[in-house]
Order: C-alpha cells, then structure tokens, then sequence
C-alpha cells in the first residue's frame, strides 16, 4: 500500500475488517510510536514489527481511541475530500494493516 511500509518478523492474522465496521478500535498498548518527517513509525514491541504511516495514517492513527469505531474514522477523514469513496477506501486499508499486524484491537463498546 502507498504510504505505509511493514518489516514482517512474525504476527498472528487478526479478524478480517469487513467484520469489525462497526467495532471500536484502539491503539494496542505493545506499541510505541514517534512523529517522523512525514507522518510516524510505530513500533510493536511484542511482535517487532514496524510500521511506517503517511499522514492520512497518522490521522486516522489519532481517531483510535476507543471512542470511534471503524465507520466513523471513515466518515470523519472522507468530511471534505473531493473523491469521498476513494478516502474511505484508503482509511479502510490503513485501518485493516493496522489490526491485520497487531497494532490495533477491537473492543466493545460500552
């Protein structure tokens, strides 16, 4: 994917994302993270894989809190773009790595 680049050194396959639309999501505590010219890397301790965002990723990076789910992180970064569906496909790409390599759970909400 354009914008993001994974180091693989090992990593169970999380639940696939069509699952998980309306699921909360949330930044895994195994990861570390900093700003990087361009966007962030994050680093998950426990699998040591590395990934690298672009800033739409670091964006939608920012809305997993585990106060919006997976619908809404769509909606939100697609507020304002020109090509609506193609922004929701990008964000459902970044959000799918991000549970795919362990860097973000689904939890449910409330």
């Amino acid at each position: 994917m354009s914008g993001m680049t994974t180091r693989r050194t090992g990593a169970a396959p999380e639940p696939a994302f069509e699952t998980l639309r309306d699921s909360y999501l949330e930044r895994c505590d195994t990861v570390l993270w900093s700003l990087a010219p361009g966007g962030m890397v994050l680093h998950n301790v426990v699998s040591g894989l590395y990934l690298e965002l672009d800033p739409l990723g670091y964006r939608v990076w920012g809305l997993l809190d585990g106060a919006h789910s997976a619908s809404e992180i769509r909606r939100i970064c697609a507020v304002g773009t020109p090509d609506c569906a193609g922004m929701q496909a990008r964000v459902d790409q970044i959000i799918e790595t991000l549970l795919q390599y362990g860097y973000v759970e689904a939890r449910d909400h409330g």
